[in-house]
């Protein structure tokens, strides 16, 4: 009851004061803690932004999680940070594109897409992850490896253009 509370009436300083314990609940055996505490950080960096350098390190170790609701919470405070600061969250890039469910991968690929797409590298990685979509027998998937190159295709045309035989089977096929 405490965290979604925290969410409502954080300032600078409260934010500060339970920087810790925030910290401490990101690594509860809990998973419904563990979920809570992960949504708050968003918060907490609004009002803190020195608990990035706390958080941080039980953020990525969410990453691990086998557990859908702790990992979807952790990617969604990572692309949230990633709008506001793209360049110190590159360096995350590959570990949105281990063996993830597909819409994580999705929305990490949407992520570089929209805040990270100046940097080539993690837009090549991108769309190593976009073609597999094209490759997938799922229309779904096949529909979001489309979708991901129309949107790259307004920056990097290159993009459409090296994944054209491909699209075109896709095309085909759903």
């Amino acid at each position: 009851m405490a965290l979604p509370c925290f969410i409502a009436i954080a300032n600078g300083d409260l934010a500060r004061d339970l920087c810790n314990e925030v910290f401490a609940l990101l690594g509860s055996g809990k998973v419904s803690v563990r979920k809570k505490a992960i949504g708050v950080t968003v918060r907490l960096f609004e009002k803190h932004p020195d608990a990035v350098c706390v958080c941080f390190k039980r953020l990525v170790e969410s990453l691990d999680s086998t557990d859908s609701g702790v990992l979807s919470a952790t990617v969604g405070v990572f692309c949230e940070q990633a709008m506001k600061d793209p360049k110190s969250y590159l360096p995350l890039a590959p570990e949105f594109y281990k063996d993830r469910p597909k819409s994580l991968v999705f929305e990490g690929v949407r992520t570089v897409l929209v805040s990270l797409s100046e940097f080539e590298s993690a837009v090549r990685l991108a769309m190593e992850k976009v073609r597999e979509f094209l490759v997938e027998e799922d229309p779904n998937l096949k529909y979001l490896g489309l979708h991901a190159l129309s949107m790259a295709s307004e920056k990097h045309l290159w993009a459409v253009l090296e994944n054209k035989e491909v699209m075109i089977k896709s095309l085909r096929k759903i």
